[in-house]
């Protein structure tokens, strides 16, 4: 059996807390890592593939939030062994996670799906960076929408490498919700259909797709 180890230093997750640099780490994989700046970070999944070390998200039933190191072919999960050996101590991880997740959302555009009159109805973010879900982690993710999306926004982390951003009051999701059901179930790489409600005090789920 499965050594699980929960990582409940993050406290509530919905309130991580931003900001602050980190010592570059000596990275873990192949030998050819060594000789590169590779990233640890935070990442979201479905606990369908049974990580060994998460910690739960506020709210959710089947998203989990794990910690992920990258090599040349994209990001690998921490085996309990090797988060064990690693010894991170709980603010040095997140502000990892943190950096990584500004650096991501410094680079990635959001795509605006607009109505025949021009109002932003939602916005997708795509992008082969491996760490883009953890842009949700990232101080610059809410005012990159405010302006065209609310305060407070809803988001779908369909896939590791696609995520729907969409208002708050909740109608525009409803109304695309059968879209991205069908996308989800076709995806190569799904996260989930919970949805999370991301606001300036954090993040949680409040609910899923079709239900």
């Amino acid at each position: 059996m499965k050594k699980i180890i929960a990582l409940l230093w993050f406290g509530m997750v919905c309130l991580v807390s931003l900001g602050g640099a980190f010592a570059e780490e000596k990275p873990v994989g192949e030998e050819k890592a060594a000789a590169k700046k590779m990233r640890v970070g935070i990442v979201f999944e479905t606990q369908a593939i049974d990580p060994e070390v998460f910690t739960r998200v506020e709210g959710a039933k089947k998203s989990v939030m794990v910690p992920v190191h990258e090599w040349d072919y994209g990001v690998k999960l921490f085996t309990a062994e090797e988060w064990k050996k690693r010894a991170f101590k709980k603010e040095g991880f997140v502000q990892k996670s943190e950096v990584v997740a500004d650096a991501v959302m410094e680079k990635v555009e959001p795509e605006w799906i607009r109505d025949s009159r021009g109002v932003v109805l939602y916005a997708v973010i795509r992008s082969k960076d491996p760490f883009l879900s953890s842009i949700l982690l990232s101080k610059q993710f809410l005012p990159k929408f405010k302006k065209n999306l609310g305060e407070t926004v809803r988001v779908i982390i369909l896939d590791r490498h696609e995520i729907y951003v969409f208002p708050d009051s909740g109608g525009k999701l409803n109304e695309y919700g059968a879209v991205l059901a069908e996308q989800y179930r076709v995806t190569r790489q799904p996260v989930s259909l919970e949805i999370f409600q991301v606001g300036e005090k954090g993040f949680k789920v409040i609910g899923n797709i079709g239900r």
